[in-house]
């Protein structure tokens, strides 16, 4: 295991090197970010990205539009709760099927891994 965390602070470092100043004391402006990409990139055995395996859906980045000032319109709650069960029971479905596949090439990518 000890490995793998190795891993991920190379690749954290790696990120962040593009972006700190020349003395590394501010840093901890960046964070935020290079986890942020972290979990939205898909991994290279899973082909999910972290995000997608914790909430059922892929990270919605800002754009442009998110930029822009908007008037605040409250919420209207769903009239049934029809559409709130229809909701969690895609969400599950997405999140089943996902964690399937996930099993399936995480046993793959061992086989792969072991045999090198």
């Amino acid at each position: 295991m000890q490995g793998k965390v190795e891993r991920f602070h190379a690749g954290l470092n790696q990120t962040m090197s593009h972006y700190v100043n020349k003395y590394g004391n501010d840093w901890d402006d960046f964070v935020d970010y290079a986890l942020m990409v972290h979990r939205a990139t898909p991994h290279s055995i899973t082909k999910y990205n972290h995000y997608y395996l914790l909430h059922g859906r892929d990270m919605r980045m800002p754009n442009r539009e998110d930029l822009t000032a908007r008037m605040v319109v409250p919420e209207e709650e769903p009239e049934d709760q029809g559409q709130v069960e229809s909701h969690i029971k895609t969400l599950a479905e997405r999140l089943g099927e996902a964690f399937d596949v996930v099993q399936k090439r995480n046993k793959i990518g061992r086989v792969k891994q072991d045999s090198i």
